[in-house]
C-alpha cells in the first residue's frame, strides 16, 4: 500500500474539519459542541498557515465562517 501525499492528507483533513465545522456551526448545539468547534477552528488555522492553504480552499477567514462566541445552549 502506498502513502498518501501530505498534499491528499490535508486535503482530506480540511474536508473533515470543515464537516464537523459546518455540523456545529447550528443555532443550538448542545453543550460538548462549543469545545469540538474550538478545536476544529483551531486545527483549521494551522493549516491555513500552510503556503498552499488557499489552493485547498481555506482563503477565507475561518472565524468569520465558524464564530466561536462562547454562547451555548443546552439542549436537554
Amino acid at each position: 500500500m502506498q502513502g498518501k501525499t501530505a498534499e491528499e492528507v490535508l486535503e482530506t483533513l480540511i474536508d473533515v474539519i470543515e464537516t464537523g465545522c459546518d455540523e456545529l456551526n447550528a443555532p443550538r448545539i448542545k453543550y460538548f459542541g462549543l469545545g469540538a468547534k474550538s478545536a476544529y477552528v483551531e486545527c483549521l488555522e494551522y493549516i491555513q498557515e500552510w503556503e498552499k492553504a488557499k489552493e485547498y480552499g481555506l482563503d477565507y477567514e475561518i472565524e468569520d465562517r465558524y464564530p466561536i462566541d462562547g454562547r451555548v445552549t443546552i439542549i436537554k
